[in-house]
Formats: C-alpha cells, sequence, structure tokens
C-alpha cells in the first residue's frame, strides 16, 4: 500500500526556522525547500529489518532503484524497490554457506543489476558474482598489497562498472594508527573482469601523508554521475576528486564548504572508541552520502558537522552539550552540484539514513520517523 501525504506544517515551520537560522551563522546562501510529501509503504513481511541497513541506489534506463540489505540466518537478503510502483515484494537472499555461499559474515555489495550482484566478502581477497537466482556465476580472485576488506564505514554501497573494470572503494586490513597509513593505503581500487588484475586507482590526499585520520573518516564512495564522471567522495574532505572517462584525467572540485574546520589529520595515535575520537567526529565536517540524480542532472551530497558557533568550544563543552540534546549543535546540510559545478546549499534539521532520487523529488528516510507496520519516507522538492 502506498500514499502520500503533505507533511505536517509545525514540520515545514521547523524547517524554514533552521535554515533561517543558518543563512544569519554562515556565509553560504542557503535555499529553501519548496514542498514535503510524506510516502507510506507497507512493511515487507519477507525482509529482516537491522537498525543500521546497508544500501545503495541505482538508475537503470529510466527506472531510480533503492536496494537495501540486511542479514539473517540464511545469508544476505537484498530488498529491491523501484521508484515508480514502491513494491517491496522483490526480495532475494544470497547464501553464506553451501556451494554458492559467500562463506563470511557483513559482506558489501555492489548491485549492477537485476542478474550482476557482486558481493565483497570481509578479509578475503575475492569478489563474488550472483545472478537474480541467488546462484554463484563467478568467483574473482586476486593478488593485492594487503587483505582486503570493502568500505562499511557509513551503510551506502555500490561501485562503478564500465567496459569489464570493476571501480570500488577499499580499505586494506592494517593499522590506521600508523603514520604511514595514508602512505601505504588507498582509497578506491580497480577490478579487471576479464584477467582478475587488482590495481590501485585512487590514494589519499597528500596533505594527509604520515597523518593519521580516525577510522570513521577513512573511505568514501565513487559514482558515475553527468555520464563522463566518476566521482570520489572521501568522508573527510571538501573536495571531491573526479575523474574524466574521456580525458583520463583527475581533477577536484570543492564542494564549497572550505569556511568550516575541516580534519588535516592528527600527528599522534587515537583510540578510536575513546571519548575524544568522538569529539572528533563531532566537530568536523563528515561527507557521509553522495549520489546522482539524472532527473534532474545533479549530484547530491550530505554533509554533518558542527554548528560553526560552537567552533571554540572545548571537547568538554561540545559533550556537555550533546549530552544535554542541544538541537542546535550539530547541523546536516544538503550539497546540490550542477553539470557545470554550480551548487546549491539547503540547510536538513534531520540526519538522512538513505536517499534515493525519484522524477518527483529527493526521497529520504530519517529515524525519527517510524512506524512499527510501515516505512516513513519524506520526498524533497528542491528549489
Amino acid at each position: 500500500m502506498l500514499n502520500y501525504q503533505k507533511l505536517p506544517i509545525l514540520f515545514l515551520l521547523l524547517i524554514t526556522l533552521s535554515c533561517q537560522d543558518s543563512n544569519k551563522i554562515e556565509n553560504i546562501n542557503y535555499q529553501k525547500i519548496s514542498d514535503i510529501d510524506t510516502l507510506f509503504v507497507d512493511k515487507s513481511q519477507n525482509f529482516t529489518y537491522s537498525p543500521m541497513p546497508r544500501w545503495q541506489t541505482r538508475i537503470l534506463q529510466d527506472t531510480s532503484y533503492f536496494i537495501l540489505s540486511a542479514t539473517n540466518g540464511e545469508g544476505l537478503q537484498l530488498l529491491i524497490i523501484d521508484n515508480y510502483t514502491f513494491d517491496y515484494k522483490n526480495v532475494i537472499t544470497i547464501p553464506q554457506y553451501g556451494p554458492n555461499g559467500f562463506k563470511t559474515n557483513s559482506p558489501s555489495f555492489y548491485w549492477h543489476n537485476s542478474d550482476s550482484i557482486f558481493l565483497f566478502p570481509t578479509s578475503l581477497n575475492k569478489v563474488f558474482l550472483y545472478n537474480r537466482n541467488s546462484e554463484l556465476t563467478h568467483t574473482y580472485s586476486f593478488d593485492s598489497e594487503a587483505i582486503m576488506s570493502f568500505d562499511t564505514n557509513e551503510q551506502q554501497q555500490g561501485g562503478v562498472l564500465l567496459d569489464s573494470i570493476l571501480y570500488i572503494n577499499t580499505i586494506p586490513h592494517s593499522n590506521p594508527n600508523s603514520l604511514q597509513f595514508t602512505s601505504n593505503t588507498y582509497v578506491t581500487h580497480t577490478l579487471n573482469l576479464n584477467n582478475n588484475e587488482f590495481k590501485v586507482w585512487s590514494g589519499y590526499p597528500k596533505k594527509h601523508i604520515n597523518r593519521i585520520l580516525p577510522t570513521s573518516f577513512l573511505g568514501g564512495q565513487i559514482i558515475n554521475a553527468f555520464d563522463s564522471l566518476l566521482l570520489i567522495n572521501n568522508y573527510h574532505s571538501d573536495s571531491i576528486e573526479f575523474f574524466n572517462i574521456n580525458s583520463r584525467k583527475f581533477e577536484k572540485v570543492s564542494a564549497g564548504m572550505t569556511g568550516y574546520n575541516h580534519l588535516e589529520g592528527l600527528k599522534k595515535p587515537i583510540d578510536n572508541r575513546s571519548v575524544n575520537s568522538l569529539v572528533i567526529q563531532l566537530k568536523y565536517p563528515n561527507y557521509y552520502k553522495i549520489l546522482f540524480d539524472p532527473y534532474s542532472n545533479s549530484v547530491y551530497r550530505f554533509s554533518r558537522h558542527i554548528n560553526p558557533n560552537y567552533d571554540n568550544y572545548s571537547d568538554g563543552e561540545i559533550l556537555n552539550e550533546l549530552e544535554n540534546n542541544n538541537s542546535k549543535l550539530l547541523q546536516n546540510t544538503l550539497i546540490v552540484i550542477g553539470p557545470k559545478l554550480t551548487k546549491r546549499y539547503y540547510q536538513l534539521p534531520f540526519n538522512i539514513e538513505y536517499a534515493f532520487p525519484s522524477k518527483d523529488g529527493l526521497i529520504v528516510q530519517i529515524s525519527s520517523l517510524e512506524l512499527e507496520d510501515k516505512d516513513v519516507y519524506l520526498m524533497l522538492r528542491l528549489n
């Protein structure tokens, strides 16, 4: 059952006031969200919901797909939803054990199409290819500079497959608290599906050489945008690195948020479970999601960051504000980048769990809107 409703006026007022406050604080010209609808969908009875699901968006021809994953006792479940019907019946399960099993816990995935689903197992230098019937059709074994894992810092999954070359985000199993980590490891690799050749494709910026990044800022996502570009979204960086498929050159574009204090890297090791690590996650922008919308021909990039009014607060003061549930402490910004690299900004008064494009607007889900028997989405119409 699928139905739309207008979001309550109180919530729209909250968005308007949030944007007005931010305009006074920052030197960024925030746009207004023109309209918000709510979308209610009956939950699937065949899908095992988890509190932090991994997900992916994919555009095939004229249809936008949203793929949500979960693990159960049998293996990896994928709920595949298209933006036309929002049908929750398309659930497949890829077995963890047996002759077709991926054999490890918590694999990452890339849904290329209904008959090409790539699984990236933890701690194995292999990639498994499955079809729509959950049958293992090919195993790609490769040699690399380290035992590979695939980026799971955030829930967004994916990759890009072009001309038998699979572009994927990677995190090796090595010590991130080593000063040599960012010099000897790489954000992205390529896998040639014809000969299993696994190659370094993109590393960390030079400014992070001999610096330590907390694990929450390691890695990123890679997406295809504007037909000819591959974008690499590093969580820690205002800049987006992009590769022009035609010219075969790397370049960078700023997200336009250089006025914020960005993480430059640490000179000493850090306990990633410590309070200090938590404060770093709060104080510095984390560009945690990115996706391409072919309907508006735009890239959406999401950022979590501290309100600039609290830049000069000590670590202890920031933690106190967090413990006191100060609603003004943290901000979420949606950055919309056009084909000529123009930018628009929207201040969001909520944290996005996941998002995907549609012809009618940007569909998002937030954790604060939950019902027992229905999934609740917001459809944002942007000016």
